[in-house]
C-alpha cells in the first residue's frame, strides 16, 4: 500500500498492539482481516467504537461473507466488506470508498 502511496501503512498482530496504535495516533482508515474468530473481531470493533478513539473508517476482510456478518458488521461501524480473493484494485477501491465516507455495506445483506 505504500508504494501506492498510501503514506505509512503499520500492521498489527492482535487487538491489544491495534489500541495502543490508535491510543498514540489517530490513523485515517483500519483495515482488518478476519484471521481470527469473528466474535472477537467484531466485540474488538465495538469496544474500539465505544472507547471514545475515534473509530475510523473500517475495511474487513473475510473469506465468505453472510448474512450475520454484514449485520454484525454494519453494527460495529465497518464501512467495506472485501471478501478473499481480493486484488490490490479491489482494496485500494474499498480504501478509497471508505475515507470518502461511502459505506459499501448499505442494502448489502
Amino acid at each position: 500500500l505504500e508504494s501506492e502511496g498510501y503514506g505509512q501503512v503499520h500492521g498489527t498482530s492482535d487487538w491489544a498492539e491495534t489500541i495502543a496504535r490508535l491510543q498514540a495516533a489517530p490513523v485515517d482508515l483500519l483495515f482488518v482481516d478476519l484471521d481470527r474468530p469473528i466474535l472477537e473481531a467484531m466485540e474488538m470493533l465495538a469496544k474500539l467504537r465505544e472507547s471514545g478513539l475515534g473509530l475510523p473508517p473500517v475495511v474487513l476482510a473475510a473469506d465468505e461473507v453472510s448474512r450475520g456478518l454484514v449485520v454484525a458488521a454494519t453494527r460495529v461501524g465497518v464501512s467495506q466488506l472485501l471478501v478473499r480473493p481480493y486484488s490490490l484494485d479491489e482494496t485500494l477501491g474499498r480504501m478509497l470508498e471508505s475515507l470518502l465516507g461511502l459505506n459499501g455495506l448499505s442494502g448489502s445483506a
